[in-house]
């Protein structure tokens, strides 16, 4: 039974945004419906343009659906959404600025998922974002990187929180006010107010949900608060961190949290100085933002106990040690300094850890869908086969898992966690690009797990055969309509014999139609002969591995027998 009203309060700072204020307000009045109410406060930060005219324009059109109100002083959005919040009626805080708008259904989406899980009572619920077509910065990334980590247990979620592992911003978050109001949480004054509140809300919230759509619009533009930077951006960051310093010693928290705080430290120095590198700035005003990142970073590193320091493996670690070192070089002249540093951050800014099997390649076996087939050994032994989705069958959506995968493997690595890649010898650093959709070069078809021969160093579960617990020729019919597949140039078909499983020649037809530039390579012991295969090979659109050996001469007289054998050569033939 669905609730009777769930009310929202979307709250607006404004500042200076008279050319998007009213998209904004339309993409939330536009909205209104018969199930829940909304109403829109919006606090114009003393702007100096006509912002607040247009506010009050439109508030007169829709007098029962919007209040407006103004900051005695300009002092960024964390006052202004408190001026909201201690004005708010409604059951649920979302947080929207003036320059960015709600998707279309946003909110009905919102209210049908609270209702779908009342059970639950969270106390907030993350959603997904997208860019605005028309931003003015264009960027090929876009939405959540961190929705798994909100399905974590508490502790884990404030290590990726607190470690800059996730996105740390408010208006992706829907807060219910009576969790806000019971914990006292409001926003601190300055640029970068949303960093303490909320790592302070995922630590005081005891149910999380998350809505797997994009909710929020976001204008990625010029001059806006994440895409500038000066003493005020970097003093804002270190100051919540210092805050979040505090929250997580009088909770004793810190003896768990301490070494996720140093690479969250970590972080904000790389940041900081990509942002200072991506800016036009004069050597003069670089150099000074140098030495206060610097100092700022000395001040909070010094609080942590000893020992807390550490070396990190990461892109960030990279960056900032860097950093260090040329801060502390005390004979290097200022402007060396600088551009040693500069000439550094460009030389790294585009690369990344990865492989081609993470970025392009993907495995079907009967019960797991892996990135990679490749295996290699550690002193704990062996590795490799990294499986990115176990049992897909429960997947609804497994196009979508299996990117979220890709792209969640590719951050852990890039952020310095250990994975099940951590020491494989294939990872590169280089520029790869981001995981931003699937984009498969190589396929490879080991769902037949089932063989027609035992050699002596086969696998038990190849021979023993398991049917695939998804439907392959589905999966494989979505990627090639969501353009998955269309680069895709290598198609390999092995992990058992390919060609006694019944779906196989239809499923190379499928794949030889809507991808045919592929080459198809098949793994088969070739007593059976295909005519499929054979037709691939007249075309010279593939070509076919057999073994013969079967472990020994013994072994092979066991198995294949004395005829076998020349059967094999003739269907080769």
């Amino acid at each position: 039974m669905k609730m009777k009203t769930i009310d929202f309060t979307i709250i607006i700072p404004a500042y200076n945004t008279e050319l998007s204020l009213e998209k904004c307000l339309e993409s939330v009045l536009s909205q209104a419906n018969d199930i829940s109410s909304s109403e829109i406060l919006l606090i114009d930060d003393c702007s100096t343009d006509s912002t607040l005219d247009i506010a009050r324009k439109i508030q007169a059109k829709h007098p029962d659906s919007i209040k407006v109100y103004q900051t005695e002083l300009n002092s960024g959005p964390g006052q202004a959404r408190n001026i909201g919040l201690e004005n708010a009626s409604g059951g649920w805080i979302l947080f929207l600025d003036s320059d960015d708008s709600l998707a279309p259904g946003a909110l009905s989406s919102l209210y049908d998922f609270i209702c779908s899980n009342q059970q639950q009572n969270f106390d907030l619920v993350g959603y997904d974002w997208k860019y605005d077509e028309n931003s003015t910065v264009k960027s090929s990334k876009g939405g959540r990187y961190d929705a798994i980590c909100l399905q974590k247990e508490k502790m884990d979620l404030l290590k990726d929180s607190i470690s800059l592992g996730m996105d740390g911003s408010v208006i992706y978050t829907l807060f219910r006010l009576e969790f806000l109001n019971a914990n006292n949480l409001r926003f601190q004054s300055g640029l970068h107010e949303d960093v303490y509140f909320i790592f302070a809300a995922y630590c005081f919230a005891y149910n999380i949900g998350y809505l797997d759509m994009p909710v929020y619009i976001k204008n990625n533009r010029d001059g806006s608060i994440v895409n500038s930077i000066s003493d005020a951006h970097i003093e804002g960051y270190f100051r919540a961190y210092g805050e979040i310093y505090n929250l997580i010693k009088n909770n004793n928290l810190l003896d768990k949290l301490c070494k996720y705080y140093y690479k969250g430290l970590i972080g904000i120095v790389a940041t900081r100085l990509r942002d200072i590198f991506s800016n036009d700035l004069s050597q003069q005003y670089v150099s000074r933002l140098y030495h206060k990142l610097y100092h700022e970073w000395l001040k909070l590193s010094r609080l942590l106990p000893h020992g807390s320091s550490c070396r990190i493996n990461s892109k960030y670690g990279m960056i900032a040690n860097r950093f260090f070192e040329l801060m502390e070089e005390k004979d290097l002249a200022e402007n060396e300094r600088t551009k040693a540093i500069a000439n550094f951050i460009k030389d790294i800014r585009y690369k990344s850890w990865s492989c081609k099997d993470l970025q392009y390649s993907l495995f079907l076996g009967p019960d797991e869908i892996r990135t990679c087939c490749k295996r290699f050994f550690t002193d704990s032994g062996m590795h490799g086969d990294v499986t990115l989705v176990h049992t897909p069958a429960r997947e609804v959506n497994l196009p979508r898992t299996i990117q979220e995968a890709k792209k969640s493997l590719y951050y852990l690595i890039n952020r310095g966690e250990q994975t099940v890649c951590e020491g494989c010898p294939h990872l590169e650093f280089k520029e790869w690009g981001y995981i931003t959709n699937l984009n498969v070069t190589t396929i490879s078809f080991e769902y037949h797990s089932v063989c027609n021969l035992k050699c002596v160093y086969c696998d038990d579960r190849y021979f023993g055969g398991k049917k695939p617990e998804y439907s392959v020729s589905k999966l494989v019919k979505k990627l090639i309509a969501d353009g998955s597949l269309r680069d895709c140039s290598s198609v390999i078909w092995g992990g058992g014999e390919p060609v006694i499983d019944k779906s196989f020649n239809e499923l190379v037809d499928q794949v030889s139609e809507n991808i045919p530039s592929a080459k198809h390579r098949f793994i088969s012991n070739a007593i059976i002969f295909s005519e499929k295969i054979n037709q691939i090979l007249s075309c010279n659109k593939g070509s076919l591995f057999t073994s013969i050996d079967a472990g020994c001469a013994d072994t092979y007289l066991e198995i294949r027998g004395k005829n076998k054998f020349t059967q094999v050569l003739d269907n080769l033939k």
